[in-house]
């Protein structure tokens, strides 16, 4: 079979294989998303309503309880159950209070049936029905032991004569206690108004109707034709009792459930109240979603049946269609990859494959041409790098290997060949400047970015070294993956030599060649910014004694040899840890950081002060320099820059007082 029937086959099973995975998929995937909705419209509703039942039981219990908290209350409740007949009158005048207020409770609130305070002897002695004081109230013995207890209690469904004339109704209690001690009882007998009204509000669906149930199953309120009273006496076949019964054996407090009532499924969900155990139990028939479902499902399943035939009549089609020019083409590349670009597809028909036909053409000729370019350049290439300093490098990452182009030769006196992942340890590179030098290697692996480098490269194995500036560009793969780089490098070392010199001249006093007073300056504030708790420094001010008079007796350039002399025996002294320079004209500065104790400070001011002692000047040395000597310690003295120097200042004042030629450490 030539490709063109394979084609065919190929086209045809390309079409309606991978139309048929979709259309599994999406009819799953639809399914599954529909039931979602479903479920999760019906678990809203049944906690929609349950929330509000909740909310309703919980605000009933806190009316009861603020009428039972009521001190007028407790006097009556106290009084009656102590049976203090001396306050009768009073009493009976705080029970009508009392009266007024569960009656004025009762006409606001349609579902109330009666609110009625129940005294320790389970006797009514004040209610919104007044025919019932003096009765004895439902509550049984157990439920006196659940008050007692300090418990609320909100009954099942009660169907009794004596609560509500035998209609469905629901008793909620709330005790009372003085002292610690049970008193009695506030209670509300409720109908079933308020339950019947959320239901017949609730609206979901076409089908979906919300039941109330008490925790034994006893219906509340519904809409259901066939649970009316009990959910365990259901007059049409079903299977919610079973599925009732199963939950109540194992007292899940929510859940999904799935049943039937007279052969139609359902879908519900129920949720228990917590300050009742009453349950609300949402329902809704699975035909309101299955068949419009299943209708939408048929109506894809027969569009992509059509697309599906379109698509591989389309295929057949352009198969044949595009077959013959396509072989002309393949010929065509079959004949350039041997290494025959003149080769050519021929297609006169003015169509696409027309155009294709040009195009290839035409860009056989500019490939051709390109390369003839491309050897035209290459020596244009090479020629260009004989005359240049510049080196040019290549670093091959998958064989870490390092190469570099002819100017190394003539650059550096020893050929160079190395394994890229030495490069941090290579002598080639300068001690110092190795671990500058990986971290850029390092940062180019990972970042893939052009990168700038300046180090000192061995020129000869004499170990002469100069400076050099490594521009670093990389080149990725097809996968962004790293696999070249390249990179120019410059000889810098003339310039870099220049600008130290120019850095040096821009820090240093001119004359003594020690730090000038702004970088000395900068230098402190860096060292006490750096500062952490428990580092010690200390501030030396300087100051030639009578040097005007040195310059005025001798002459400057006398003094300028002073100031030379003075500045080498300070630096003398003082170790590499210091900071010196030179800040007026016969003041010199020393920040000695790290000092070890205060002995170490005594010693280096007298060093000074001896240094100053043994100086003469003149043309026959009979001149006596002498120095005073100014200190400020940190952080005792200041923390700022600014704090000690002042401080210091204020020491050198004292030195001067005390005669000069000596040293005052500042005590404040």
């Amino acid at each position: 079979m030539n490709i063109k029937g394979k084609s065919i086959i190929f086209v045809v099973f390309l079409a309606t294989i991978p139309a048929l995975i979709i259309i599994n998929i999406y009819i799953t995937k639809f399914s599954e998303r529909s039931i979602e909705l479903i479920k999760e419209n019906v678990i809203i509703s049944a906690k929609d309503q349950s929330t509000h039942l909740e909310n309703f039981f919980d605000q009933r219990l806190i009316n009861l309880n603020v009428i039972s908290n009521m001190q007028i209350t407790n006097d009556v409740l106290y009084d009656f159950n102590n049976n203090i007949l001396e306050k009768s009158e009073k009493i009976k005048f705080r029970r009508n209070i009392i009266v007024d207020i569960l009656k004025s409770r009762q006409e606001e609130q349609s579902y109330l049936v009666k609110t009625s305070l129940i005294s320790k002897d389970n006797t009514i002695i004040a209610s919104s029905d007044s025919d019932s004081i003096g009765d004895k109230s439902v509550f049984n013995e157990k439920d006196i032991a659940r008050f007692k207890n300090k418990e609320t209690i909100i009954t099942d469904v009660i169907e009794n004569e004596k609560v509500n004339n035998g209609e469905k109704s629901a008793i909620i209690g709330v005790p009372i206690f003085l002292n610690g001690e049970y008193q009695g009882i506030m209670a509300s007998i409720i109908n079933m108004s308020y339950f019947e009204k959320c239901v017949n509000e609730a609206q979901f669906f076409n089908t979906g109707k919300i039941i109330v149930m008490d925790s034994k199953g006893t219906v509340a309120a519904t809409i259901s034709e066939y649970l009316n009273e009990d959910i365990h006496n259901i007059n049409k076949p079903n299977t919610l009792k079973d599925v009732w019964e199963n939950l109540e054996h194992k007292e899940e407090p929510y859940g999904l459930i799935e049943y039937t009532i007279n052969d139609i499924n359902k879908i519900g969900y129920f949720y228990k109240m917590s300050n009742s155990n009453w349950v609300v139990l949402s329902g809704v028939e699975w035909s309101e979603f299955m068949d419009p479902l299943n209708e939408r499902i048929n109506i894809i399943i027969f569009m992509f049946i059509i697309i599906c035939i379109l698509v591989a009549l389309s295929y057949i089609f352009i198969i044949n269609f595009f077959s013959k020019p396509v072989y002309g083409l393949l010929n065509s590349i079959r004949e350039i990859k041997k290494g025959n670009y003149k080769s050519r597809f021929i297609y006169n028909v003015k169509d696409e494959f027309g155009e294709i036909s040009q195009a290839f053409n035409e860009l056989m000729d500019e490939i051709l041409k390109n390369k003839m370019q491309l050897k035209l350049s290459e020596e244009s290439y090479r020629v260009i790098m004989e005359q240049i300093d510049d080196i040019i490098f290549e670093w091959d990452i998958n064989n870490d290997l390092i190469t570099c182009s002819d100017n190394w030769n003539h650059k550096f006196n020893y050929k160079l060949k190395f394994q890229g992942k030495d490069l941090s340890t290579l002598n080639i590179i300068y001690e110092e400047d190795r671990e500058k030098f990986n971290e850029i290697i390092q940062e180019i692996r990972s970042t893939n970015e052009y990168r700038e480098c300046e180090v000192r490269l061995r020129k000869n194995y004499s170990g002469e070294y100069i400076w050099c500036k490594f521009r670093i560009n990389v080149i990725l793969d097809d996968k962004n993956c790293p696999i070249k780089v390249i990179g120019v490098i410059t000889d810098i070392d003339h310039e870099k030599r220049e600008n130290e010199k120019l850095l040096f001249k821009a820090e240093r006093d001119s004359l003594t060649e020690i730090y000038n007073k702004i970088t000395s300056q900068d230098m402190i504030e860096e060292c006490i910014n750096n500062s952490v708790e428990g580092d010690k420094h200390v501030l030396f001010i300087i100051d030639v004694d009578d040097f005007k008079s040195i310059n005025d007796t001798l002459g400057h350039l006398t003094g300028d040899s002073v100031l030379k002399d003075i500045s080498i025996k300070i630096t003398e002294i003082f170790n590499e840890n210091s900071i010196i320079g030179r800040i007026g004209g016969d003041e010199f500065i020393v920040f000695l950081k790290n000092i070890g104790s205060e002995n170490c400070i005594h010693k280096k001011a007298e060093q000074l002060v001896k240094g100053f002692r043994e100086s003469y000047t003149g043309k026959v040395d009979r001149y006596k320099v002498s120095g005073s000597i100014g200190i400020a310690r940190y952080p005792e003295n200041g923390i700022t820059f600014e704090e000690l120097f002042s401080n210091a200042d204020k020491a050198l004042y004292c030195a001067k007082k005390q005669g000069k030629d000596t040293y005052y450490i500042w005590k404040v």
